[in-house]
């Protein structure tokens, strides 16, 4: 059950560990088509994809080699105002948890990832999509200004 200052993500597998996505970010779990992986950031990689005849920026964790093409799954995000769809690919979905609290972030490079503590008293990496997104949107402008 949640308290006032909690509340529900998804926990996921991604590479070989756990994450959490706060539920309120997440739009549709879907698998969709991607392109090659190309490098963002030293933690992350993209790809360009299609799901429901939309094209998706699909954000990933995992550095593993990928085809020119692959069906991957992943969590369509729900951004208000963003110009494009973006994702975040997950290996697979684990459950809803509940997050009681969050720690700071241990960097502002990487402020998007958070440890969270669960309800049943264990802790679990937090993805703060709406900071990573920020973050990467900002790395964009700054790349396009150059």
């Amino acid at each position: 059950m949640s308290g006032p200052s909690s509340f529900a993500a998804l926990e996921c597998r991604v590479g070989l560990g756990r994450v959490s996505v706060a539920t309120d970010a997440i739009d549709v779990l879907a698998e969709y088509a991607v392109g090659t992986r190309l490098p963002m950031t030293d933690r992350i990689s993209y790809a360009v994809g299609v799901w429901d005849g939309e094209v998706v920026l699909s954000l990933s964790l995992t550095r593993a080699a990928s085809a020119a093409m692959r069906t991957t799954s992943g969590l369509l995000l729900s951004v208000p105002g963003a110009q494009i769809r973006w994702a975040f690919e997950i290996g697979s979905p684990i459950g809803l948890v509940d997050i009681a609290s969050l720690a700071k972030p241990q960097s502002t490079a990487t402020r998007w990832l958070r440890t969270a503590t669960l309800a049943r008293g264990d802790a679990i990496q937090f993805v703060d999509i709406h900071a990573l997104i920020g973050d990467l949107a900002a790395l964009a402008r700054v790349r396009t200004e150059q």
